[in-house]
This record gives C-alpha cells, structure tokens and sequence, in this order.
C-alpha cells in the first residue's frame, strides 16, 4: 500500500526539536496524544517531526538486560542520556545526525490499513523522499543491526533507517528514525558495548542483536550528499506537496496543551 492512499487526509505537521535533555519524554508523550486526537479527529493526518540531542532510546525489551542499570550507567558515561519508549522493542541511538518522524493517522479509508500496509507507507514516503536521488532503497531485517526488524531500510546492503509502530483502537503512529550524517559506526559500537555490558555473559530469553557496526551506514555517505537535518525537513515539505498532498503546520493550542500536561503526568 502506497503512502499516496492518504491523500485524501489534510496534513498537520507538528515540528519539535527536543534539545532540552530533561524532557526526553516529550516525544513519546505527544505520540500517544496525537494517537488518541486521531480516534476523534478522523479528518486529518499529523506528521510529527522530532530530532533529539545526544541520547538513546531504548525499548521496552531492553529492560530486561540482566545487568540494565550497569548498561545504562555506561551510556551515560559516554555522554549520553537514556529514555524508554513506548513501542518498538530494542534500542536505538538519537543524536544531532539522526531524524526522528511519525506520521499518525486514523485507520479510516475504505481499505483497512493493516499493520504491514502500515509500514509499507512508511517505507514508500521514503523513497519518494530520495527519488531524485541515486540509490535504490530496499527493505528487509538486517539482523546484525542495533534494533532490526523486517522493515530496515538499506541502500546497497547498508541499513540507515528502522521502523517502529504503534497503536490505539483506531490510531495509528509509524515512526522512523533516520540516521542523516555523523559517524554511524560510532553509533552502532556504543550499543554493541551497551549490550554487552547489560547481557554480561549470560544466556537471555530475548534474543538481543549481535551487533555488526559494519553493516549500518548514515545516509550522506550513502547516497553521496551533503544532507542536514535542515535539509531534509525541506525535503519532506517539498515532496509532500509534489505529491499532493495539502501541507500545513500544526498550531499546539490550549486544548491539546491541557490534554498533553495530563499524559505527560502519567508517562513511565
């Protein structure tokens, strides 16, 4: 299913870069309200845009490490901070070279939108984004990746991008994480560690990634650009209107603040 079959929903897009390293929740807080604003709004369509500073997102799995507090306290002594999400399983790293976005919608065409048709619209919005751009983009799990999952973007064998999906009742929330430029085997050598470190030797139920920091790349290397955070928003702006659909930024009113302050309250 092709990302176009959500034309017919106008499109909010909600930019917020979360820089503020005490409010990490921030992100995951607002997926959840856009995602229940979705089961009473029907007609519109967010695309929330969230790049982070110098953390890592880990997933609910990761909790389970034998030894997560040790691997915890080993992120933060590499600079950097740690949250949990709310969907998506393992962990993942969000820094100033890395672009965080969410489309969410309500399940509301005539076609139901199942959890692989999902993903799928995903992966077509990407590629329409680099379509002028040498490169093919495939999808498949690069299991020797740090959170890999059937819907791992690759060029050239390279993973740059994961998928996660959430959702509630009608609402439903893909989001990507992109890794646009910085060193991308410093990214995927720091959770390789992180990882062993919270296993610390011993046998898991879950079975967690055994990291291969030669398999992901940043996507500037890849297809040959210069490419910035800055850039590819534009990117994404430019494309959806080629594409048709009618774009424009969401206003974060009285309303959705009251209702965010409560779930902030609520968020674990």
């Amino acid at each position: 299913m092709d990302f176009q079959k959500l034309k017919k929903f106008p499109v909010k897009i909600y930019e917020d870069w979360i820089e503020d390293l005490r409010d990490l929740k921030r992100p995951f807080v607002l997926t959840e309200l856009f995602l229940r604003n979705a089961n009473e709004n029907k007609e519109d369509m967010v695309l929330h845009i969230w790049p982070m500073t110098k953390c890592v997102i880990l997933g609910m799995l990761d909790r389970e490490l034998p030894e997560i507090e040790k691997a915890k306290d080993y992120l933060r002594s590499q600079g950097y901070e740690v949250v949990v999400r709310n969907q998506g399983g393992l962990a993942v790293v969000a820094d100033e070279g890395v672009l965080n976005f969410s489309f969410i919608v309500a399940n509301a065409l005539e076609e139901n939108i199942s959890m692989p048709h999902a993903y799928l619209m995903m992966v077509d919005l990407v590629r329409e984004m680099f379509s002028d751009f040498f490169g093919r983009i495939d999808y498949f799990e690069m299991e020797e990746s740090y959170c890999p999952g059937a819907y791992d973007l690759s060029i050239a064998g390279k993973k740059f991008a994961g998928i996660a999906q959430r959702r509630i009742k009608d609402g439903i929330a893909v989001s990507i994480y992109i890794s646009v430029n910085g060193n991308q085997q410093t990214r995927s050598n720091l959770l390789k560690e992180f990882y062993k470190i919270g296993k610390n030797g011993q046998e898991t139920i879950i079975k967690y990634p055994n990291i291969d920091p030669d398999c992901m790349e940043s996507l500037d290397i890849l297809l040959g650009e210069e490419l910035t955070m800055e850039k590819m928003i534009e990117i994404i702006y430019n494309k959806l209107e080629l594409l048709g659909f009618k774009v424009d930024k969401m206003s974060f009113d009285g309303s959705l603040q009251e209702k965010y302050d409560i779930l902030y309250k609520k968020y674990k």
